[in-house]
């Protein structure tokens, strides 16, 4: 196997992954029936050497007006060393600071990708992003 087609794999492998999980926590959230937030550990190994854990936080999610406010906790983690970006409709944060790996998503109504302004304050992450008005469904996708 080359190195493209097991990067592609890996890639694959990944993304099959985090849909699992993503359908877990949405499982989990609902199933909270309001009880957030809550932060869920899973560590994934697969392929030789080692991996390193990946925090998977559940974020709080609120409309507020003409905006939706996410929050998230990333103790300890610098500004320099978060990611935050949208794919489709949902919102993904990525961190890490020394050996720990965070990873936060959060299916969102239709917004504006940029308008996203992000604030991080004694290890709580909030981001706001304006919602598309143009777009009439107000629904995340489940």
């Amino acid at each position: 196997m080359s190195t493209h087609e097991h990067d592609h794999e890996e890639h694959e492998i990944e993304a099959l992954v985090r849909e699992l999980i993503g359908r877990l926590l949405r499982r989990r959230l609902a199933d909270a029936e309001g009880r957030v937030p809550m932060a869920v550990i899973i560590k994934v190994l697969y392929g030789p050497g080692q991996a390193e854990e990946v925090i998977e936080q559940v974020p709080e999610v609120t409309r507020i007006d003409d905006k939706v406010v996410v929050v998230t906790e990333l103790p300890g983690v610098a500004p320099e060393n978060i990611r935050v970006g949208m794919t489709g409709r949902t919102l993904q944060v990525f961190a890490q600071e020394g050996g720990r790996r965070y990873h936060t998503a959060a299916p969102l109504p239709p917004c504006d990708p940029g308008s996203v302004r992000t604030r991080l304050k004694h290890g709580v992450l909030e981001i706001e992003i304006e919602i598309d008005a143009s777009n009439p469904d107000p629904v995340p996708p489940g």
